[in-house]
């Protein structure tokens, strides 16, 4: 069975990947010039600055989301060899890689989305928001979870 196509969800979270991706990547160059040399690289639980480094640092983060997006991507185009809840059929398996697909591109754009708003905070030397942390994480872990149960749930029985 091959890989499913893109439909609407797909492509919109792809471009809207693709434009937070190039808007981080430029937002960067055009504030490399005036970034202090040190600027925070790590943050704890409650969002506060705890380590700082160069400015250097901080291109690990979107080095770090492209790394992601382009391994996500490439993993999205053998959907047969991914691990699936239940048994894969001809019957189900256009079902389920259906929505493992879904998954890693909402995983890409939420990611994406969470390394631009830990670089605009670090470069504008700020805390994060107290909220970032377990909305991101709540957000993140509800977008791979719910696709999963989805697929032990119904892949049986399409």
């Amino acid at each position: 069975m091959q890989r499913p196509l893109y439909g609407p969800l797909q492509w919109g979270a792809e471009i809207a990947g693709l434009i937070i991706l190039l808007s981080l990547l430029s937002y960067i160059a055009l504030q490399w010039g005036d970034l202090p040399e040190k600027i925070p690289t790590h943050y704890n639980f409650s969002g506060q600055a705890d380590a700082w480094g160069s400015k250097s640092a901080l291109l690990y983060l979107p080095g770090g989301a492209l790394f992601t997006w382009i391994v996500l991507t490439v993993v999205s185009f053998f959907p047969s060899l991914w691990n699936y809840p239940v048994k894969v059929t001809p019957a189900n398996a256009q079902f389920l890689y259906l929505c493992s697909l879904n998954l890693l591109v909402l995983l890409k754009l939420e990611l994406l989305i969470l390394f631009s708003s830990i670089i605009y905070f670090a470069i504008n030397e700020q805390n994060l928001p107290v909220w970032l942390t377990p909305i991101a994480l709540a957000v993140i872990f509800a977008s791979v979870l719910f696709p999963i149960w989805r697929m032990y749930r119904l892949g049986k029985y399409v």
